[in-house]
């Protein structure tokens, strides 16, 4: 399967299809690290040169940040700053760290993370507000506004128990509701956005050789959600007997495990819901220029050595703000700059420039 994942994503723009395959073989060793980057270029069929140009005389913590840097600058989006970050000492936030981890993932993990992050394509939380960067060797400036706030977490479901986390992760969404309100913030019903949220809103039609065209979900696949939760509760006459809905069961399945494996639900101040990696509460949620995903920023104590300072938890799905919403709800907030140091993560920095300054609050 990964094979054919991999022959998928060589048809794609060169900066997708790089990114896409870093993450389908990022499990794999090398025996000089910077091959994980430069080894793969290989494989973007001639169009290697306009992406990045090999370069053994840098160290390998310069060689991701460069890398990811050029994924940025190539598809002129954060695409690159989407998946978990799986860190070694060393490496900014904001990088990409390619070299494999004890306990980071099964190979069935990062077939389902490539195929969550290129899902993320039909998503437009920034809407019309495209990419602005600017960068000096070691940081790298963003522009964006926060619109949230993380209220409480719950685990990532554990295999054989997901029918009781499940249930968690409900309890858990029941306390989002704002006191008085009996409606989601974008007016829909909690029973719709808890299933759609299950799926990141988002379903496959998956052929037998992997992959799949990405949709959005729709009404009707509320039937194999509600399905698919008797059949982990064990309920008798869980399965429809005819091939349509057992197949919708199985493609609602696949979808839920790609949305959701080792991802933590939780609640915002304003009532929200959503996924992410390893999130904590009173991580902000920011809307970021030319970012199709809202994402998870930690702010460092006011007592450090770098007060002011965030750093990148991840991406994040946050139900009813994935179609460009909040930029609409938060027209008059004002933007800050957002600036990327290797040594501490993400900085607000309203020294950085003139005009940079005149957007800070």
């Amino acid at each position: 399967m990964v094979k054919n994942e991999v022959l998928q994503a060589q048809q794609k723009q060169s900066s997708v299809a790089f990114l896409q395959l870093l993450w389908l073989l990022r499990y794999k060793q090398a025996t000089d690290p910077r091959d994980k980057v430069y080894g793969l270029l290989g494989l973007l069929h001639g169009q290697r040169d306009t992406l990045l140009v090999p370069d053994y005389s840098i160290s390998t913590a310069d060689a991701f940040t460069r890398c990811t840097r050029a994924l940025i600058d190539a598809d002129n989006s954060l695409g690159a700053l989407i998946g978990p970050r799986l860190r070694h000492p060393g490496l900014p936030t904001w990088v990409i760290d390619f070299l494999p981890q004890e306990n980071a993932g099964s190979v069935l993990f990062f077939q389902n993370l490539s195929q969550r992050i290129s899902s993320s394509a039909v998503f437009n939380a920034c809407g019309t507000q495209g990419l602005r960067v600017s960068s000096t060797p070691n940081n790298l400036c963003l522009w964006g506004f926060p619109f949230d706030t993380v209220r409480r977490t719950a685990m990532p479901w554990q295999s054989g128990l997901v029918a009781e986390s499940l249930e968690e992760w409900e309890h858990c969404a029941a306390t989002a509701k704002v006191l008085g309100e009996s409606e989601y913030p974008n007016g829909r019903g909690w029973a719709d956005v808890f299933w759609r949220t299950m799926i990141r809103d988002t379903m496959r039609e998956f052929e037998n050789n992997g992959g799949g065209e990405v949709r959005r979900a729709s009404p009707g696949d509320e039937h194999a959600y509600l399905s698919f939760r008797r059949w982990l509760s064990g309920q008798p006459g869980t399965l429809d007997t005819d091939e349509t809905s057992q197949a919708a069961i199985s493609s609602f399945r696949k979808a839920f495990h790609i949305a959701t494996q080792d991802q933590y639900l939780f609640t915002t101040q304003k009532g929200y819901l959503g996924l992410g990696d390893a999130p904590e509460a009173n991580n902000e949620i920011w809307i970021l220029e030319g970012g199709r995903v809202p994402f998870l920023l930690r702010p460092y104590p006011d007592d450090s050595d770098h007060a002011g300072c965030f750093s990148l938890v991840g991406d994040c799905y946050v139900h009813g703000i994935m179609d460009g919403e909040a930029m609409k709800l938060s027209e008059e907030s004002s933007t800050r700059e957002l600036v990327r140091r290797s040594a501490a993560g993400i900085v607000l920095d309203s020294a950085a420039s003139e005009d940079a300054a005149n957007l800070c609050r």
